[in-house]
Parts: structure tokens; C-alpha cells; sequence
């Protein structure tokens, strides 16, 4: 699984633009169990997938994909 997630990732990992959001889930946090568990879903409605992140030792992690909001070189 985590190969896949990584292989996903490195495909066009220059043209991602991912922002990590604390502040979706409770202060108590999810208790997550087994293995580590990404799930991508378009959660904010603009067609880029964003992803969800569990594992075994963290809370569920939020990362909004901004792929709109690039950063200009």
C-alpha cells in the first residue's frame, strides 16, 4: 500500500501542490488501528483529488490538493 501511495505521488509530483490541514478533526483526534490507509477523495469539490492519510501511530492527517495555487518559479 505504500508503495502504491508513493508510486501515485511521484508520478507528477511537480505539478502537485498539496497543504496539510490540521484543523479538520477534533482536538481528541481518530484512533486508527493496523496499517497505515490513504484514501484520495475530492473532499472540497474542485476536481483534485485530496488526501486522506491514518496510520497506526498518528491521527487521520487532511492534505488539500491545491493545484491551482502552484507556487511561480
Amino acid at each position: 500500500m505504500l508503495l502504491l501511495l508513493l508510486f501515485i505521488l511521484s508520478i507528477n509530483i511537480q505539478s502537485q501542490n498539496w497543504l496539510k490541514v490540521d484543523s479538520v478533526f477534533s482536538v481528541s483526534g481518530v484512533t486508527v488501528k493496523n496499517f497505515s490507509a490513504p484514501y484520495f477523495i475530492d473532499i472540497d469539490n474542485d476536481t483534485d483529488p485530496d488526501l486522506f492519510l491514518e496510520n497506526i501511530d498518528n491521527k487521520a492527517e487532511f492534505f488539500r490538493n491545491n493545484l491551482d495555487q502552484l507556487p511561480t518559479t
